[in-house]
């Protein structure tokens, strides 16, 4: 912003800055015409060449001078040390000027009215393939009642003659309003517009409409910033800038439609709607976010800072956070504790869980067919789960607990690339304990169960459904219980294997 304002007001300077090396002194007719052009000649080289001066009718002069061999400048009207009224004319091609390049057509035309101690300067016409209009009383370095407005200007080759490396297309319309402006004091409010933005970098493919406003006085400054597009919107609003102390304030509201149209700013694929707000802070370059999203049923509460994001969850739906991570969901349950990520790039998870219930997977299905229990029908809210990600790699410890039943999954690890899934799990139902290991992938997962544990529990039931009964116990209808338990098991356990 400040770099558009000190370019465009130096453009604007540049007739009246030739004026004043034209016209500084009064020394007859044919003196200042001869003196003029030899001094612009020596002052600016090959800059500035005094291609024509005719002041027969003094003070009612025609001059025109050449600008880096690109951009011709023509003056005529009354010009006198304290009576100025000339009317000038910016016309060419492109436009160099040191370091400045200008490669698109530039055409300004306008009025300069006054002296050359306090000149005011109006114009309008064509530059950055748009439009432009203007006016405002130079004094020295300083400017007064300065206005302003750029009209579907092209971005590119405006933020390039900023020396600007961020890449943005399509037109730009700009306005200036400013009581006063000086190189370390100014006042006044400088508004922008896009319709269209693209990043080519970032967005190619997406339109962004960008509205931004800020309000300058002297160091101090108020700014606010809207960008919206079909995938989502960014708002920044009560921004206070302090130049003096470098510190920089504003509250920012964030809505995303769809996580997986913006997979390349993530190293893990999120998928789902995502909105938070809150504010932030940049103290002398160094930033502090602090916000909360809503986004997953209950809250979370998050702050950046030092390099570091820490978070505390209140009622965070487990199941909504894994699917956003590309997870598949192995229970609902609400989440309460914290989440970490370091400068060691390491995710730590700590949390407890409360009204937890497995979500009918191919797990439980194969625990119901090796247990005859479904342990979907429970509630476990006596649960915790803590995890630490990195590098793609989930390792998570899990402990479903309704102070009757459990179900702990230990040591497990889930690869996020490869979907691959290994763990340890401790199973406590209806009295009985089962041990195994889980591997496989997360959307088939296998499970490998201790049978023995297994074999005597099948057989206790079985036992215990007989004698229930009320049948009399005898040796021949023992034998054949038995007989029918060792039959159904090993049938069992050829359907597994």
């Amino acid at each position: 912003m400040k770099l558009l304002l000190k370019y465009f007001i130096w453009l604007l300077s540049l007739t009246s800055l030739v004026l004043y090396y034209l016209l500084g002194t009064t020394l007859g007719h044919v003196s200042i015409a001869s003196l003029s052009q030899n001094y612009v000649n020596q002052k600016f080289g090959k800059q500035l060449k005094v291609l024509s001066l005719n002041i027969e009718k003094y003070p009612y002069i025609v001059a025109t001078l050449k600008v880096n061999e690109t951009a011709l400048l023509f003056v005529k009207g009354e010009v006198e040390r304290d009576n100025i009224n000339l009317n000038y004319h910016l016309k060419g091609e492109s436009f160099h000027w040191n370091n400045y390049h200008i490669l698109q057509a530039v055409n300004l035309k306008g009025k300069m009215n006054g002296t050359l101690k306090e000149l005011f300067i109006t114009g309008k016409g064509e530059i950055f393939d748009g439009k432009t209009n203007y006016s405002f009383l130079k004094e020295g370095k300083r400017f007064d009642a300065l206005k302003v407005t750029l009209n579907d200007v092209r971005a590119e080759p405006l933020l390039k003659i900023l020396n600007y490396d961020f890449k943005l297309k399509g037109k730009v319309n700009a306005k200036m309003n400013f009581e006063y402006f000086m190189p370390f004091r100014k006042k006044g409010v400088l508004e922008l517009s896009m319709k269209d933005a693209i990043v080519p970098n970032y967005f190619p493919k997406m339109p962004i409409a960008l509205n931004a406003k800020i309000a300058y006085r002297d160091l101090f400054r108020q700014f606010s910033l809207d960008a919206m597009s079909k995938e989502g919107e960014v708002h920044l609003v009560e921004g206070k800038y302090n130049k003096s102390a470098a510190l920089l304030t504003a509250n920012y509201h964030l809505q995303l439609k769809e996580l997986a149209h913006f997979k390349r700013f993530f190293k893990q694929n999120f998928y789902g709607p995502f909105e938070t707000r809150g504010t932030l802070k940049y103290d002398k370059g160094k930033p502090l976010i602090k916000g909360e999203t809503k986004s997953y049923e209950g809250v979370i509460e998050y702050l950046y800072k030092n390099k570091e994001l820490t978070a505390e969850l209140k009622g965070v739906s487990l199941e909504k956070l894994l699917r956003q991570v590309s997870f598949p969901a192995l229970l609902s349950a609400q989440l309460y504790g914290s989440v970490s990520y370091g400068k060691d790039k390491i995710l730590l998870i700590n949390t407890k869980l409360r009204e937890a219930r497995f979500r009918r997977t191919n797990m439980t299905d194969v625990l119901k067919n090796l247990t005859g229990i479904d342990i979907v029908e429970d509630i476990y809210d006596k649960s915790l789960f803590a995890a630490a990600y990195e590098n793609s790699i989930l390792t998570s410890m899990l402990h479903i607990d309704n102070g009757v039943n459990h179900l702990y999954l230990n040591n497990t690890r889930m690869n996020a690339k490869t979907n691959e899934v290994t763990g340890e799990f401790d199973v406590f139902i209806d009295r009985q304990e089962f041990l195994g290991d889980i591997y496989g992938t997360l959307d088939d997962p296998k499970v490998n169960l201790d049978m023995s544990k297994l074999i005597k529990y099948q057989i206790n039931k079985k036992i215990n459904n007989f004698f229930g009964r009320g049948k009399a116990l005898n040796k021949k209808n023992t034998k054949e219980k038995l007989k029918e338990i060792k039959s159904k098991t090993g049938s069992f356990l050829e359907k597994m294997f």
